[in-house]
């Protein structure tokens, strides 16, 4: 194997830096991606349990959670 140049292993080198920084931006997307997701269920979910007042019962307990998740569904959006 022929001698590299000394700026031809730094390229190299630089080379295989920007690939890895490509490899891990690749993955913080791909996670990102489930997150958001993973969050526009939930916020669904939220939707649908807060949307169906007459399933609740009428204590002022549930009344109450129920305002709660309303407010924090709101706060979500």
């Amino acid at each position: 194997m022929p001698k590299l140049k000394i700026n031809e292993r730094t390229v190299q080198n630089l080379n295989l830096e920007i690939d890895e920084h490509k490899k891990a931006k690749q993955s913080a997307l791909r996670d990102n991606d489930a997150l958001r997701q993973e969050n526009t269920m939930l916020k669904e979910i939220l939707h649908d349990i807060t949307s169906q007042e007459d399933c609740w019962t009428d204590t002022v307990e549930t009344k109450t959670l129920l305002w709660r998740l309303k407010n924090l569904l709101n706060n979500i959006k």
